[in-house]
């Protein structure tokens, strides 16, 4: 797996590196990866209602983590951590950009859609 991800890294260096390019190829690929967060002065409404309203489903899924093991089996357990494993994982991304945009909280979906429906389903069984 590993091999997929930097042998295509490394042959695309490889020809900037005979190019006499090497550098720029490093700083293209990684020169504004992580860079730290900028807040902006702006306000702008629309990001605000999106950003509370993700804020508000994150904080449901964080402090409905009992309902979802309570009470489970040992696999499924393991299947919710992952998901709060993901979820932190995409959560850090959002804070090492510089300016993301409210779409790159598209990476929290998928695991917050199913505890969002674990959630709700939870709702009709009390």
């Amino acid at each position: 797996m590993s091999s997929g991800i930097f042998v295509p890294l490394f042959l695309a260096w490889l020809w900037y590196f005979w190019t006499d390019r090497g550098g720029e190829f490093w700083s293209v690929q990684f020169g504004s990866l992580i860079q730290k967060y900028r807040f902006e002065s702006a306000f702008n409404t629309r990001i605000l209602l999106e950003s509370i309203m993700m804020g508000e489903l994150f904080l449901i899924v964080l402090l409905s983590y009992g309902t979802y093991s309570f009470r489970k089996l040992n696999q499924i357990q393991k299947y919710v951590s992952v998901l709060y494993w993901f979820l932190f994982a995409a959560g850090l991304t959002v804070l090492v950009q510089s300016d993301p945009p409210p779409v790159h909280l598209v990476l929290l979906m998928p695991s917050m859609g199913i505890f969002l429906s674990m959630t709700f389903s939870a709702f009709g069984t009390n």
